[in-house]
């Protein structure tokens, strides 16, 4: 918790997505979709590219948000693209 603000707020956010992302390709599902080898794979380069995006954009640069979106791309194609992803079955 040292720095601004804006350098804590933004490593914050990155670290959370970052986590987010690992849990989901190594469980294998994002909510009740189910994702394939080449998604997890996926989610895990994302996970690594957002994680570390303070370290090569620096703390309080804004373009940390830019890539956490970016590192949302591969959910929003996991749960949209329907060949992707199956919907697991209510238990």
């Amino acid at each position: 918790m040292q720095g601004s603000m804006l350098a804590v707020t933004l490593a914050f956010i990155t670290v959370v997505w970052s986590g987010f992302l690992i849990a989901w390709a190594t469980e294998g599902s994002i909510g009740r979709f189910t994702i394939g080898g080449t998604m997890r794979l996926s989610l895990l380069a994302s996970a690594l590219i957002v994680g570390s995006a303070t370290v090569w954009l620096g703390p309080q640069s804004l373009g940390s948000l830019l890539v956490a979106l970016a590192g949302a791309a591969p959910v929003g194609l996991a749960i949209v693209r329907p060949g992707r992803a199956q919907l697991r079955a209510a238990s």
